[in-house]
């Protein structure tokens, strides 16, 4: 994918790969931003309240280019 932004591909790239699979209209979900890590023998997991914000806000700018065939 050309500007993929941790996970958030371009609206351009995903609307080729819908229209290769014959797909009208998809619902897009923000990737959760979470540093996952193995601390002794478990896995924790951080995030923060700004960088959901961020994660959302990339979303939402790709349903922007197309919002007739991407939504949230």
């Amino acid at each position: 994918m050309s500007e993929s932004l941790g996970g958030c591909e371009s609206a351009k790239d995903i609307l080729k790969a819908m229209d290769k699979a014959s797909i009208d209209k998809i619902f897009l979900f923000s990737p959760p931003p979470v540093k996952i890590e193995l601390k002794s023998r478990y896995l924790t997991h951080t995030t923060s309240h700004e960088k959901q914000r961020e994660s959302i806000e990339r979303v939402v700018k790709v349903i922007e280019k197309n919002p007739e065939r991407l939504t949230i």
